[in-house]
């Protein structure tokens, strides 16, 4: 499945000129051109981590490039069954990158920013289908009518 600019902006609730800044500032993203489906779930998944980053911990986007890079490649090399029970572990002075299980943190010797995946996929998966679930026909024209049945082969009995 791959998902379109405007989609990755709706999921992630982020204003356009952001997800712009953030393709030019970000290298994983710096190579997708157009705006045809070229997004897919694990890069969904990596932006919803940067977004957790940039607007919960304040971190700036130019300092995420050598993170992204672990970040994207991680994401995209496994589905998100297999993030649902882990976390990110990520530690700020080297933005060095692990993924562990929820109850297997390792321990932290300096500090570290730790992201729960399961919410954050969670909270995907629900803005995707609120996407899908929208009526592709639209509302009818027209009323519904009553339509009469009638037997095969003109039996009235």
């Amino acid at each position: 499945m791959k998902l379109t600019l405007g989609q990755v902006r709706e999921a992630l609730q982020l204003p356009q000129e952001t997800l712009r800044y953030w393709r030019g500032a970000l290298l994983p993203l710096a190579v997708r051109k157009g705006h045809q489906p070229c997004f897919s779930p694990g890069d969904l998944l990596a932006l919803a981590i940067v977004k957790i980053l940039v607007d919960q911990f304040g971190v700036q986007i130019r300092n995420l490039d050598s993170l992204a890079r672990a970040l994207f490649d991680e994401c995209e090399q496994h589905s998100w069954t297999r993030f649902e029970r882990q976390v990110a572990v990520i530690y700020p002075g080297t933005w060095n990158l692990l993924f562990a299980a929820e109850n297997q943190i390792p321990q932290l010797t300096g500090a570290a920013i730790i992201v729960p995946c399961g919410p954050v996929i969670a909270a995907l998966r629900a803005a995707l289908m609120v996407e899908q679930t929208e009526e592709p026909q639209g509302a009818l024209r027209f009323p519904l009518a009553a339509v009469e049945r009638r037997s095969v082969g003109g039996d009235k009995s």
